[in-house]
């Protein structure tokens, strides 16, 4: 199974460079077409439920697909939603390393969000697969699909409109 797994597009202004977990904002409208994507037919497209993916796939033209709440960004709590690291003023103690970091910052534990992700990524089937989603669920696909550490992908640069192949094995 071939799964290529899609950020949205670059949110609107105000809330770039911002926590945006759950809020469900707008995306810029001025999207290019991805080439890369627009000869393959996929057995099934799945996007998380938030305006930011399902516009995304809108404006490259895919109409058909299925959304799943299952694959939302982190849930951040609710006070840090929307704003960006000046305004949240973390203490030096939420800053020692990615995992004081995010559970000084989100409202589910990493545990939690991998069940959530694990969850979505075995019930999927068929050969080529497009997930539109965002940047920490997809760093999360990629943990359990590949095997590798979660904080150690936070490295991993995972930019607007960017895709990343993976693979699942079949069962």
């Amino acid at each position: 199974m071939k799964i290529y797994l899609l950020r949205h597009a670059r949110v609107i202004k105000e809330y770039e460079g911002c926590y945006n977990g759950w809020i469900d904002i707008d995306i810029e409208p001025n999207i290019e077409p991805i080439k890369e994507l627009e000869n393959i037919n996929f057995d099934f497209i799945y996007s998380s439920d938030l305006l930011r993916s399902t516009k995304t796939l809108n404006l490259l033209g895919f109409t058909t697909y299925q959304t799943d709440n299952r694959i939302r960004e982190s849930k951040f709590k609710e006070h840090y939603e929307g704003k960006n690291f000046n305004q949240i003023n973390p203490p030096q103690s939420a800053l020692k390393d990615m995992q004081s970091w995010y559970s000084f910052i989100c409202d589910e534990s990493v545990e939690e969000f991998r069940y959530r992700i694990e969850s979505f990524l075995s019930q999927l089937k068929g050969d080529k697969i497009l997930i539109c989603s965002h940047g920490g669920a997809i760093r999360m696909m990629l943990s359990i699909l590949e095997g590798k550490d979660f904080f150690k992908l936070f490295n991993r640069k995972v930019d607007y409109l960017d895709i990343i192949h993976s693979s699942k094995r079949k069962e």
